[in-house]
């Protein structure tokens, strides 16, 4: 009960957003896109971010009102598309109010809808319709548990056919997050552990992705821990 309330709460709240919004019809046909981790190299986005002003697609990765703090600008003018996990983390309502919100994507398979809505706490209402993933190459990786921003890579190269993606904040928890603690953020020694092992799993499965995407060209930071010997790895010059 206590479930769907909030969640005709949230809507009704969704519903004074659009009052001071334009409608925000989804983003199609993306040649070029940003996609921003929580990791600690997001700082490099967020130092150089006037420097890909020709890129108007950026995706965020969970993000809350901290991952972005005092960096709205370097949002501002882009078309937005929020990733969220099944914890639905938002970002603030001045911000959501703020940026231009695009298709907002749920990191569950489109034939998880229903069972889905069992584990929903619905903020992710607030951002507008929420989209789920699709495709066989997705599903395959979804079921290898490998994270958010990862899955959303699979689907926006994949299945979206997007040309060239600029990745920052990648760092598969073996550098640090942005803005946040790893005891802050996981919450236990335990589970920063975990993280960091099923982290560094990750990271060689994302390496290997890369390799075998050649239609898309990957952009990093030039401090990133991230290495591959392909010619669609490429680095960024500040």
């Amino acid at each position: 009960m206590i479930k769907f309330l909030r969640k005709y709460l949230i809507t009704f709240i969704r519903i004074l957003i659009s009052i001071f919004i334009p409608n925000r019809n989804s983003v199609n046909d993306i040649d070029d896109l940003i996609i921003l981790g929580r990791g600690s190299s997001l700082v490099d986005y967020y130092k150089n971010f006037n420097q890909l002003s020709n890129v108007k697609n950026i995706a965020i990765i969970n993000f809350t009102k901290k991952d972005i703090g005092n960096n709205i600008k370097s949002l501002e003018n882009r078309n937005v598309i929020p990733v969220i996990n099944i914890e639905e983390p938002v970002i603030s309502l001045f911000q959501i109010i703020k940026l231009k919100i695009k298709n907002c994507y749920i990191t569950r398979m489109e034939n998880q809808k229903l069972t889905s809505k069992l584990n929903r706490n619905y903020k992710g209402v607030l951002y507008g319709k929420l989209n789920y993933f699709r495709g066989d190459i997705v599903n395959t990786f979804y079921e290898k548990q490998v994270g958010s921003g990862f899955l959303a890579v699979v689907f926006f190269s994949k299945i979206l056919k997007v040309k060239n993606i600029y990745l920052f904040g990648f760092d598969f928890y073996q550098i640090g997050m942005h803005n946040v603690s790893l005891i802050e953020n996981f919450g236990s020694e335990k589970s920063i552990i975990l993280h960091k092992r099923n982290g560094k799993k990750n990271l060689i499965e994302f390496e290997k992705f890369i390799t075998n995407t050649p239609d898309t060209n990957f952009y990093f930071p030039k401090d990133t821990n991230i290495s591959v010997n392909s010619s669609n790895f490429k680095l960024l010059d500040f």
